[in-house]
């Protein structure tokens, strides 16, 4: 079990690195983010990625195990929610408001796309970093099947 809490608090940091580097790989191309606007963020993305994880991804997981699912599908399908959340949760007071369109409101959630995205990888590095082929884990939940 020791595998598993490492990679809960590893995750924050590899998912930041990630985003930091695919960043850095699309430089030209517009979009949400840009490198100079990572630059001093990392210590508040991180904090948040735990928040996020503690609300969401934690309990999901605990779910998710009691309920006898812990593929990498059920994996990712955690990270998106989170990734969802952690869109939803700070423009919720736009999303309920009936004086905007809903084309915009939509829209302003689907700006958070990267979010999504970064939940679904940081669904699957956790499997495979804590999960796939954990000796600690009973053997039909450390599958080695994708």
């Amino acid at each position: 079990m020791r595998r598993v809490a490492v990679s809960l608090v590893a995750l924050p940091v590899v998912l930041f690195a990630l985003l930091v580097a695919g960043v850095r790989l699309l430089e030209a191309v517009p979009q949400p983010f840009t490198y100079d606007a990572l630059a001093g963020v990392g210590p508040l993305f991180i904090f948040a990625t735990y928040f996020v994880m503690g609300c969401v991804s934690v309990p999901l997981l605990f779910l998710a195990t009691w309920r006898g699912w812990v593929s990498i599908w059920h994996a990712m399908t955690i990270g998106i929610l989170s990734g969802l959340f952690a869109i939803v949760l700070p423009i919720w007071p736009m999303l309920v408001d009936e004086r905007l369109h809903l084309h915009f409101r939509l829209s302003k959630v689907g700006e958070g796309y990267p979010f999504v995205l970064l939940g679904a990888a940081g669904g699957a590095i956790f499997w495979l970093l804590a999960v796939y082929r954990n000796p600690a884990l009973p053997p039909e939940n450390r599958s080695s099947t994708i």
